[in-house]
């Protein structure tokens, strides 16, 4: 459900959009403090403004 809409954001121009499988990346999910899947993280300037 949550992917569609992400592809769909990642062909405009005003979005960057990233997905990372934490399964082969351990050590960038426990950076972010990911416990669960899916994650969302929304950045602005650099920080985050808002996850879920």
């Amino acid at each position: 459900m949550l992917s569609p809409v992400l592809d769909r954001l990642a062909q405009e121009d005003s979005y960057e959009v990233f997905k990372v499988n934490i399964d082969e990346d351990k050590a960038f999910a426990k950076e972010l403090g990911v416990s669960s899947i899916p994650s969302v993280f929304v950045y602005k300037n650099g920080q985050v403004v808002a996850n879920w």
